[in-house]
């Protein structure tokens, strides 16, 4: 899961273990390159990666948003 703040150019990126992830100085570019990927994972490490980062102290309890998305999921 993620989130971009456009005015100030950060990333947010929430991995499934919850460990959530600011990525710094991410043009919308490379967001947006991000955001389509058919694999964020290689444009996470390939392109997100090169920036500064912070690893937020806190987890993300991200259960519910799984439920939901399996949810979705077997809709389809």
């Amino acid at each position: 899961m993620f989130l971009f703040d456009t005015v100030e150019e950060m990333i947010w990126v929430i991995f499934k273990s919850g460990i959530q992830y600011v990525y710094s100085d991410v043009t919308f570019e490379e967001y947006r390159k991000f955001e389509l990927a058919e694999s964020q994972g290689k444009v996470l490490n390939s392109v997100v990666k090169g920036h500064e980062y912070e690893k937020s102290p806190d987890k993300v309890d991200v259960t519910p948003m799984v439920e939901q998305i399996n949810s979705i999921k077997e809709t389809l």
